[in-house]
């Protein structure tokens, strides 16, 4: 694996477990879109600083485009969650 699909594949784990599980634990779609989009990518650039020992000098460049691709992630993730807790009710 060459080392871009490394970390796509890393971000998009990352992504995905924060969302679903703050999907799970929080009612409100937006609080859990938000709250897993900070901390997905907050995960996501821990684990960049330590597979790499310098840090990034495009750093904040990775942050904005990591928290854009985060968004969508939660929001695709939760569309699911809101229909079958609107159905439900």
């Amino acid at each position: 694996m060459y080392e871009g699909m490394v970390g796509l594949s890393v971000f998009l784990s990352i992504t995905l477990v924060c969302s679903v599980i703050a999907h799970i634990y929080l009612k409100n779609i937006t609080w859990a879109i938000g709250i897993s989009t900070l901390v997905s990518t907050l995960i996501f650039q821990i684990a960049n600083l330590v597979m790499n020992d310098n840090p990034d000098p495009f750093m904040g460049i990775a942050v904005v485009f990591s928290l854009i691709y985060a968004f969508f992630i939660a929001l695709l993730v939760g569309i699911p969650f809101h229909l079958y807790r609107r159905n439900r009710s």
